[in-house]
This record gives C-alpha cells, structure tokens and sequence, in this order.
C-alpha cells in the first residue's frame, strides 16, 4: 500500500471513526450502485467531505471506477 492511500484510510478512520471497510459494507448494503449517489450520499447523509466521499465510492465501486 503506498503512502498516499495510507494517509487517506488513516484520515477517514480517524474523521469518521469508522475504518473504509465500514463504509464500504454499508454502500453495498445499501443497494446503491451509482458512484455519484453514493458520493452524494456519503456527504449529506454522513456529513463527509468530498474527498473522503469520493474515495470511499471509488473502492466501494471497484478498480475499474473512473471519476468523472
């Protein structure tokens, strides 16, 4: 794991108090598919910033994600 990824599970586990493995399972529970609702999800429902959010969408979504 390179240092950047580190640095930003560190900081969503230390912001949220939820390790990314949290946020994952309740995406994929959650039924919702679409990166940008969950993005939005994760910021209005959860109060995260747009960073963390779209990290966490990315990874829940998969590798072959593409930000738009």
């Amino acid at each position: 794991m390179n240092q950047a990824t580190q640095t930003m599970m560190t900081a969503i586990e230390d912001n949220t108090g939820h390790p990314i493995e949290f946020w994952i399972g309740m995406i994929r529970k959650s039924g919702i598919v679409e990166f940008e609702e969950i993005t939005q999800t994760l910021i209005s429902k959860y109060q995260l910033n747009p960073i963390m959010a779209e990290y966490i969408a990315k990874k829940a979504k998969g590798p072959e994600t593409v930000i738009k």
